[in-house]
Parts: structure tokens; sequence; C-alpha cells
């Protein structure tokens, strides 16, 4: 089940001579946007790749992570006349695809439309993006790019030690994280992390496909129930949010969750970082635990696999689900697709959701459609 990218790279003025003098310069402005927090740390690990192949300058846009990280904060602007571009969308596809319904749905006013429409207008090239990853001898002055880069990530091999370095909490992150840290291993030796997506995956997997399915929660159940007496002393955390009653599904795991941190006198000390609202600090309170976990059990989501990316506990195990096995299986997060596909729009997935989760994402759509909130706002 292998899935390669369809990266390209849009060129306008990109240099083939091998004599070039000056340092390289790698441009990304648009880390901030197209999703959220797991997406933006794909496209920031994906310009760090670029950075050490290439042995790179990098500009980038401001993004969630500088309020987290020590890392260097963004400030490039965007000049969308001189850019060349590296996609993550099939553009062969998008050619054939749009006089249909699925091109409306897909890729409608989306970035890979507005790029192909500005590679038409200013006369882009097209080139496979494959090269210029791996070669460190391409050449070029300063090139943009811009896309979801959710390939696999077996691309990093080569920059894996390095990315992770890049990441180290700021000290006011580390005072905020630290007692959170310190319950969670008082409460057991094992700590096992399942999240749960629903909301937004509703409706984006009729959409998107199985790339956003839905886990049913009796997986979650059935893969406990088979690994819980294996593990010693295990602590479970349930990250995420669920429209079910989740006591009556997990209560018989004695889990723990956000609201049960945030019930803690003096756990959570949002007055720590008046900087960050405080769903940003939830958000990385759910992502530091999935860092530290034993067993990370996730959906396809970007926003746990790169937790799972992060972890630095050498012998973390990490879980994804399969629609064909109905139940998760062992994967390594630096050697894997971001996404798992399998069956992408089969009549296997449409069986997998069935007519409740159809009408299910019609109606989240249609809610979000009448309220003026987009899909995956």
């Amino acid at each position: 089940m292998k899935v390669q990218g369809t990266e390209k790279i849009l060129q306008s003025n990109f240099r083939l001579s091998r004599n070039l003098k000056s340092r390289k310069k790698i441009k990304l402005t648009t880390i901030g946007g197209f999703g959220r927090y797991g997406n933006q740390l794909i496209r920031y690990f994906f310009l760090l790749h670029l950075k050490f192949i290439h042995e790179a300058d990098i500009e980038y846009n401001s993004w969630i992570g500088e309020k987290f990280y020590t890392i260097q904060a963004g400030n490039a602007k965007i000049e969308p006349e001189e850019k060349a571009y590296a996609l993550n969308c099939e553009i062969d596809e998008l050619i054939r695809l749009q006089s249909s319904l699925l091109y409306q749905f897909r890729y409608r006013n989306t970035p890979c439309e507005k790029i192909m429409k500005q590679a038409r207008y200013f006369d882009k090239k097209i080139l496979p993006m494959d090269e210029f990853i791996f070669n460190s001898e391409t050449a070029f002055n300063t090139i943009e790019i811009t896309g979801y880069f959710t390939r696999n990530t077996s691309i990093f091999s080569q920059t894996k030690a390095k990315i992770i370095n890049e990441f180290r909490y700021q000290k006011s992150i580390l005072n905020f994280l630290e007692p959170i840290e310190a319950y969670l291993k008082q409460q057991g030796k094992t700590i096992v992390t399942i999240h749960i997506r629903e909301g937004d995956a509703v409706g984006a997997q009729l959409i998107l496909g199985e790339l956003f399915f839905v886990v049913p929660l009796v997986w979650y159940v059935k893969f406990l129930k088979a690994n819980w007496n294996k593990w010693e002393d295990p602590i479970l955390y349930i990250s995420g949010r669920s429209s079910s009653d989740l006591s009556k599904l997990f209560g018989q795991f004695n889990y723990i969750d956000l609201n049960v941190l945030k019930a803690e006198k003096q756990l959570i000390q949002p007055e720590l970082l008046p900087y960050i609202s405080l769903a940003d600090q939830e958000m990385i309170i759910e992502h530091h635990i999935m860092q530290i976990s034993d067993f990370l059990v996730i959906p396809n989501s970007t926003f746990s696999f790169t937790a799972a990316m992060l972890n630095r506990n050498p012998n973390a195990i990490f879980y994804r689900p399969s629609i064909a096995l109905k139940d998760f299986f062992v994967f390594d997060p630096w050697n894997a697709p971001v996404y798992q596909r399998e069956y992408f729009y089969s009549w296997r997935f449409i069986r997998h959701i069935g007519v409740k989760g159809i009408l299910q994402g019609c109606y989240f759509i249609i809610k979000c459609v009448l309220s003026g909130k987009g899909v995956f706002s």
C-alpha cells in the first residue's frame, strides 16, 4: 500500500547553471495556511529537509509553531508574480476532472486550482519534483514552494535527526507542560494514547474519501481489550472529541482526557502563557502527550501523525487504522505515507461509512455552508 507523492515544481526563474556562486534560498510563504497545526508541521518538516539537503537559506511566513518552539519567527512576504511552486496535487487528474462533480468538491477554489491557473497565466513549465528533493546538486538561486507535502515520510531519511533536533520547546512552554507530564506518569507506568477524530472528518470523508475516514470507536475498544493486559501498569489518555459517551465505551480502562486534566487544581496554568489562546494551549497539551506516549493509536490525521514523528521515546510503538483489517496495525512514522489510502472512493470505502456516514457527512457539509464556515475551518 505504498503511496507515492505527486508534487510538481512550476518553474519561472529556475536557473540550471551549476556554477552559481550565491547561496541558495528556498521560500515557503503558505506554511501558516491551508490546514491546521499538523499540516503546518508537515510543511515545516519539508522546508527543513530542503534546507539541509541543499544547504540553503530558508524564508517562510508566520505559523503557529513559533509560539511553542525555539525556531526563528517567519517574516516572508508573498510575491505571487515571481513564484515557482511545488504542488501536492495530481496535475493530470486535476485537468481531467475539471468538469466533473468530484472536481467541484475536491479542487475548486483550492490551492491546487489557483496554482494551476497561475501556471497557465505565467506560462510556467511543469517539472518532476523528485529530482529537486533528492539531488543536492540541483542548482538554483531562489525558489518558492507551496503545497501540503503529505508524501511518504521516507523522503526525510537523510535529514530525520536534524529535523527532530530543531524542535525544542521554549522555556515557558516547558514550564507549562512539565506538571502535566509528571501527573500522567504518576497515574501509570505505560502511557497509552488514542486519538479520536470526528468533527470535520465526518464531512471531509465524503469530499476527500478515506483520507479522512472516521475510525469507529469500537475499533479502539477492540484494540485496547486485546492489548491492555500486555502492558505494564497502563494509563489511557484519550485525545480528541466525540459525540458519543466515552465513559460507556472506555470506562473500563479508567481513562484520562483533557476534561480530567482541567479538573485537577493548578495542573493546567493558562496564566503562564498569556500570549497563547486557550484553544492553542489545549492543542499543545494533547500534542505533547502524544509525543511522550509509549503506545500511540491514531486515525488518518496529520495532528497525531506529526506527534508520532516528534516522539523521542526510542521504544514507542505507533498504530494506525486499516479499512481492510478493520483494526490497527504498527507503522513507522518516518517511513510511511502521511495518509493511509487503501480503497479511495471504492465500494469498500462506501460500505465502511455506510448510509449513516453518508447522511452525517451531508448534514455536516450543509451546516458548514449555511453557517458561512468552511468545511475544514
